[in-house]
């Protein structure tokens, strides 16, 4: 036989043990900071409309004279609060599945987020339509518990 040159099996070096646990590394203050992130962008942005002139705008209808303003975002620094609500089946299927549907789209930080925007802007439409645009006075007494009499 002749002599043939001595082979070593290669591949893989051996996994690298943190000193802290294979988990620890998965947490993200553990994790490697990214110094360039990519840009997301939003591919299904809408084009821009162009103005309506004078001319073209449509009348106004008298609904649009209360439709709510866009949701204004509560100061970052104001506490949240933990309120529970009852809700018919169907309005809870047909919301998670929105938020499930359009979260991202709609840059909501959670289904809780949604949730307020939703309720935000159901409070704005009453202001504009009842209290002349204006925030209803804050009441921190409780409200009455049950259905409303004649309900």
């Amino acid at each position: 036989m002749t002599d043939a040159p001595r082979r070593t099996i290669s591949g893989l070096s051996p996994r690298a043990t943190a000193q802290t646990g294979g988990v620890e590394r998965l947490l993200k203050k553990n994790r490697p900071q990214a110094t360039d992130a990519p840009e997301i962008v939003n591919p299904v942005a809408p084009a821009p409309t162009p103005e309506p002139t004078p001319a073209t705008a449509p009348a106004a209808s008298p609904r649009e004279k209360t439709r709510p303003a866009p949701a204004v975002q509560a100061p970052t620094e104001e506490p949240k609060v933990s309120m529970s609500v009852r809700v018919h089946t169907s309005v809870r299927a047909r919301s998670r599945a929105a938020y499930r549907a359009t979260g991202a789209l709609e840059a909501d930080e959670s289904y809780s987020d949604m949730i307020e925007k939703a309720i935000e802007a159901e409070v704005r439409r009453r202001e504009l339509a009842y209290n002349d645009g204006k925030p209803f006075e804050a009441n921190t007494a409780s409200l009455p518990a049950g259905r409303p009499f004649g309900g």
